[in-house]
Formats: C-alpha cells, structure tokens, sequence
C-alpha cells in the first residue's frame, strides 16, 4: 500500500481487494470493479473480447493513465490478457504487486 500511496501520478489500481483504493484515498480508473477471467471481461478468441479491448485501452488513455499497479502473486495477470505484453514494462515490486509501465508508442495505445 505504501508504494502505491507514494506514486502521485496518474494510475490505474486492478485488484480484487475493493478496501485498497478507499483507503488509499485514490481513484482506481479501474474498467472494472470485478476481475475474473471470461466471467467478469472476456478473454482472447471470445466473442467480445476485441471490444472490451478496446473499452479498456479507450479509459486509459482518456483517464491520462501512465501506470498500472496490479494485486497478484502469481505470474498471470488481468492487465497481460487484455494489453499485449509488447505494450507494457512490466516489474515485479512485490510478492504481491506488479506495475506495468504502459508503452503508448505500441499499436494498440495508437
């Protein structure tokens, strides 16, 4: 939480712990409040996933979204099945934290 509360800049928070951004006193420009795979958003080769895609990328860049801080402690993240990997810097902070650096010069922020 103190990493996250010390980054002033523009970010988006996905995570499955709803109390992080109240108490942070952040905004979490989260596309959504819920995180599961094919339930909550569609994932690659289902029928709407191009559109969701798209609604994701659209509230980053409209949000002015640099970074994204993502809860995980495994290597699968929400962030990598909708944003290619080429379009992301990705550093582990944390056992359980992840920030990707997003890379707006790659196709899909274009």
């Amino acid at each position: 939480m103190e990493i996250i509360a010390k980054d002033k800049s523009n970010k988006a928070l996905i995570t499955e712990y709803q109390f992080l951004a109240p108490t942070l006193k952040i905004y979490d420009f989260s596309p959504n409040q819920w995180h599961h795979p094919g339930v909550s958003f569609p994932i690659e080769n289902q029928r709407y996933y191009k559109k969701y895609q798209d609604f994701f990328i659209k509230n980053l860049k409209k949000n002015n979204i640099d970074l994204i801080y993502e809860t995980v402690s495994g290597d699968e993240s929400i962030t990598e099945l909708v944003i290619s990997k080429k379009c992301l810097l990705k550093q582990r902070l944390t056992e359980m934290l992840i920030k990707f650096e997003i890379q707006k010069n790659c196709k899909e922020f274009k």
